[in-house]
């Protein structure tokens, strides 16, 4: 418990944009991919988003929370009106994120708009101040709190492995191997290999395959790196292996998703 209070305490949030827009077909070649996370209130119209494994309805009256990198395409038929705002947190809520089951579609309140428009009046507020920053954070929160009334740990046993996904994300440049991971630990490298995929679900490299992978997707997504420089630089020695295994994650090649996000 002390682990997740920690996390929770000293989470920062940085709003990139906000703002209000209706999308119509078009919206399906901007949505996928995106590397931040998003919040959105429905005001008229809807859409579907498809993230991966699950079709999401966007319906007005509703809130929707959707985690960085989970959509995949989106369907939008006839137009969708919508308040937004794109958000990046610090990596340990994003590991705090994937292993909780909450709640991704949340009724609208009174006042609602109110919040999203001070969101957006104070993002726009450049150099940013000491009372924008409390607002933006404070508001975030206020607003993020709604989807997690429900929630809880698909394992909480998560926690014991902090220290080494908190590592990870600190080193996805580098070529991380299992041996260093178990020495971290404390573990030998079998017993370590077999409790990380207890509770983890997956082994420690695809593990550090996934995150990699995910950190490519924000690389790529500037369109000032080319695939080879990305994949040297996350400590593959191959960037045809790279690529395989980018495709396999994300069901497209890393230059047709460069191309994507150009559109």
């Amino acid at each position: 418990m002390e682990d997740l209070e920690k996390i929770i305490r000293n989470t920062h949030f940085s709003v990139g944009e906000a703002s209000f827009a209706t999308v119509g077909s078009f919206w399906k070649d901007i949505v996928a991919f995106y590397k931040n996370n998003r919040i959105y209130y429905i005001t008229e119209g809807f859409a579907d988003l498809y993230l991966r494994g699950e079709k999401v309805r966007l319906e007005a009256g509703n809130l929707y929370f959707i985690p960085a990198y989970s959509v995949v395409t989106a369907n939008c038929t006839v137009f969708l009106s919508h308040y937004y705002i794109h958000f990046e947190a610090d990596k340990s809520l994003s590991s705090f994120f994937e292993s909780l089951m909450f709640d991704q579609t949340v009724p609208a309140r009174a006042g609602d708009e109110g919040l999203f428009q001070s969101v957006i009046d104070n993002v726009k507020i450049q150099p940013p101040t000491i009372s924008s920053l409390l607002i933006l954070n404070g508001t975030l929160q206020l607003l993020l709190s709604r989807f997690f009334s429900r929630a809880y740990f698909v394992d909480y046993s998560l926690f014991r492995f902090s220290e080494i996904t908190s590592f990870i994300d600190n080193h996805l440049n580098d070529a991380i191997t299992v041996k260093e991971l178990a020495k971290i630990a404390n573990l030998n490298e079998t017993y370590f290999t077999h409790a990380f995929n207890k509770c983890m679900g997956i082994t420690p490299m695809q593990y550090v395959i996934n995150k990699k992978i995910n950190y490519a997707m924000t690389l790529l997504n500037n369109g000032s790196h080319r695939v080879r420089d990305v994949a040297y630089q996350l400590g593959f020695k191959d960037e045809f292996y790279f690529s395989r295994l980018f495709k396999k994650k994300t069901g497209i090649s890393p230059s047709r998703f460069m191309t994507s996000n150009k559109m």
